[in-house]
């Protein structure tokens, strides 16, 4: 196929394929049309969600789009300035139950998403931790970086990036959109950007769910690092308590650790040959 690709370019006949012609999305304008765009996916086994935003801080940014997908070729997608702050409030008690409607919810790093998800609809303040802890624990969670990891782990540090592993299927979708500014492009691209991105993650689920089994490695996935998403969440959204004296103790002990394995490398024969 490589090599008919490169014929093609030489030879001047190569036509540039459309990987986006297949896609089609759903933008509900009104609430009720948000609703009865969603509720078929109550009922799919799995899903996949991405959401766009403001920034990169889950406690002062805010979402424009959140997009759900159930196949790589058709999403839904809720834009919030298209439906006011107004039906959007009203939107997420329905949400809520989405997203525990017992299916899996697919993200591809989820750690980013899911903060903000939980915040905006199970919240009611920062000091909230009840909702907080409902919220994250409402999810039944798969993530397709953490399968992807798994499936290419390698000492050459592959790329885990969504737009690289999915390029292949979906080409350069997000090439005129700059993702740092996005509330200052029309809303239709944000949410065909969004919308992508959910059926480029359900492609990464597919491919590699499929590889995790093959492999021999979904027992790992499913008993320890499913677990553990949740668990980074959470501290994600309450910090990590530490004691400065035990911090202080470790870094003393550590540099002593350190000053010891340097006597020791530079007493090493080897090393006292080259110094010679």
């Amino acid at each position: 196929a490589s090599m008919r690709a490169l014929y093609a370019v030489m030879s001047g006949s190569h036509v540039e394929e459309d990987k986006l012609a297949h896609i089609t999305y759903e933008i509900p304008k009104t609430l009720q049309e948000a609703k009865e765009a969603l509720s078929p996916y109550l009922d799919k086994k799995v899903i996949t969600c991405d959401i766009e935003t403001t920034g990169l801080t889950w406690t002062k940014d805010r979402i424009i789009t959140v997009s759900f997908a159930d196949s790589t070729s058709t999403a839904v997608c809720i834009a919030i300035p298209l439906l006011g702050e107004k039906s959007f409030g009203l939107l997420k008690n329905f949400l809520k139950a989405f997203y525990d409607r017992g299916g899996s919810i697919v993200f591809h790093n989820g750690v980013f998403d899911v903060p903000f998800i939980v915040y905006n609809c199970f919240m009611k303040d920062l000091d909230d931790y009840k909702g907080m802890l409902d919220g994250v624990n409402t999810f039944r969670l798969d993530d397709t970086i953490i399968m992807a990891y798994l499936c290419l782990n390698s000492t050459e540090r592959p790329v885990l990036g969504l737009k690289d592993l999915a390029f292949s299927e979906f080409g350069d979708w997000d090439l005129s959109i700059d993702q740092s500014k996005l509330e200052h492009y029309p809303i239709d691209e944000v949410c065909r950007y969004n919308a992508i991105d959910c059926m480029a993650t359900m492609y990464l689920y597919e491919k590699y769910n499929e590889l995790l089994v093959t492999e021999e490695q979904y027992e790992l996935y499913d008993s320890y690092y499913r677990k553990t998403m949740l668990a980074m969440i959470k501290l994600k959204m309450t910090g990590l308590t530490l004691d400065k004296l035990k911090v202080d103790e470790a870094y003393e002990k550590l540099d002593e650790i350190v000053e010891s394995a340097i006597v020791k490398l530079q007493d090493y024969p080897k090393v006292l040959e080259l110094r010679a």
